[in-house]
C-alpha cells in the first residue's frame, strides 16, 4: 500500500464530528483519501459534497462528506482528510 502522506490528517469519530461542526463550508474544496485492503483512492469535496472521485468510488458522487467518512469507517477503511 502507498504510505499516508505526511500532511494527511487521520481523525477519530468525535474529532470528525467537531471538525464538521466547525467547518461550516469555510474550506471550499478538499480531498478525502481512503485506504482499504484492496485499493487506495480519493474523492474531491466541494461545499461539503463529493464532486469528483476515483472510478472505484464513483458511486459516492453527490454524497455529503460526513456520509463518505462514516461509510469508510464502517467498512473498516482508513479515511484521511487531505
Amino acid at each position: 500500500m502507498t504510505p499516508m502522506p505526511p500532511d494527511a490528517i487521520v481523525l477519530r469519530r468525535e474529532q470528525l464530528d467537531a471538525l464538521f461542526e466547525a467547518l461550516d463550508h469555510s474550506v471550499p474544496r478538499f480531498s478525502i483519501r481512503i485506504e482499504a485492503p484492496h485499493f487506495v483512492a480519493a474523492v474531491d469535496i466541494e461545499a461539503g459534497i463529493v464532486v469528483q472521485s476515483a472510478p472505484i468510488l464513483r458511486y459516492m458522487q453527490g454524497w455529503h462528506c460526513t456520509r463518505v467518512l462514516t461509510y469508510a469507517k464502517r467498512k473498516g477503511w482508513q479515511p484521511a482528510i487531505l
